[in-house]
């Protein structure tokens, strides 16, 4: 799992499948109360795609904003 910082709140994102920069694309965005594992089960059939799959602000291992 990696991090970047934005706007002083941490994000934490994972990006697998193939390494081939040509293939396309997917980012996969979890539900309220879970965190990128949700999308553990698809990731065979997604083996031959770049995806992207990230933890939203304030669930699994990404930061939360202060405030409301």
């Amino acid at each position: 799992m990696e991090t970047i910082e934005r706007d002083g709140v941490r994000i934490a994102y994972r990006v697998e499948g193939s390494t081939d920069v040509a293939r396309p694309w997917l980012v996969f965005s979890h539900s309220l109360a879970c965190d990128h594992t949700m999308w553990d089960p698809q990731m065979a059939a997604f083996a031959d795609f770049r995806v992207l799959r990230y933890d939203t602000r304030g669930h699994g291992k990404s930061g939360a904003p202060e405030g409301e």
